[in-house]
């Protein structure tokens, strides 16, 4: 989740959406298919990690994306490779689209993704693809020690992973500028799901949890780099989020470390 967030942050900060580079609306100095428009990202992570929990079962994991933004608009797919011998997955795709502008001095954007595991054995699990909404909204204070960017994500699912029920999902955090291109950042989520849970945990009526990350950024010639810990509040037996993924070892805390390129 983190990864997904911060690339869509860092393509409104790269001045790709010209809208909110200063030009006005309508006033656009390229077509849409522009070559500078485009733009991509290479990553290795040591786990994939998505809102505290390992789907990558502490493997490492190969992602990608491709992005294209034009005027207020966005859209991209990412993609990721899984490990969940339970259920069989190997591979995840995110489909996204968005509008981002700003308000007040608060940059937002509205963003519906799509979340698709191609090789799923529906018949025998039930359907693990996701439909999810992202507002999220931030703003930088500029005057206090640190420039702090303050942000808050809100995700609602009409159908959270494996047909489990209605998903809400808040995150919030706060990165600070160290200087020399070092940054630090803390962040705190909350997933609850409603519905009927008969697949993976008939047992956990209207199951919640927490989860916690504190990380360190920075970058190496072309490339970005990061440190970052993960922990949950999920004890053995109440692990219940996204399914065969939630054991009690893809629960648990971990540090992972994170190195991608963008071109």
């Amino acid at each position: 989740m983190r990864n997904k967030a911060k690339r869509i942050r860092a393509i409104l900060l790269g001045g790709l959406l010209t809208v909110l580079g200063g030009h006005a609306p309508g006033v656009l100095a390229q077509t849409p298919l522009d070559a500078e428009n485009f733009s991509g990202t290479v990553t290795m992570t040591t786990d994939y990690v998505y809102r505290g929990i390992s789907f990558s079962s502490q493997n490492p994991a190969i992602q990608g994306s491709a992005d294209w933004a034009y005027g207020s608009w966005f859209a991209g797919i990412w993609g990721t490779s899984v490990d969940e011998a339970g259920v069989d997955l190997t591979s995840e795709f995110d489909f996204y689209f968005g509008f981002a502008s700003s308000t007040a001095g608060f940059d937002w954007y509205i963003q519906p993704i799509y979340y698709h595991y191609p090789n799923a054995d529906e018949d025998a699990y039930g359907d693990p693809d996701m439909f999810e909404i992202w507002l999220h909204a931030s703003q930088v204070v500029a005057e206090a020690p640190g420039a702090p960017t303050v942000d808050l994500l809100y995700g609602y699912t009409p159908d959270y992973f494996y047909e489990s029920g209605s998903g809400h999902y808040i995150r919030g955090g706060v990165a600070f500028d160290l200087g020399g291109g070092i940054g630090v950042d803390f962040g705190w989520g909350y997933q609850t799901v409603k519905g009927e849970h008969d697949t993976f945990w008939p047992n956990v009526n209207d199951p919640e949890y927490a989860h916690w990350d504190v990380g360190v950024t920075g970058a190496i010639a072309d490339f970005d780099l990061d440190l970052r810990y993960h922990d949950t509040n999920q004890e053995t037996g109440d692990a219940f989020i996204a399914g065969g993924f939630s054991t009690e070892a893809n629960t648990e805390s971990r540090i992972v470390f994170t190195i991608s390129r963008s071109f």
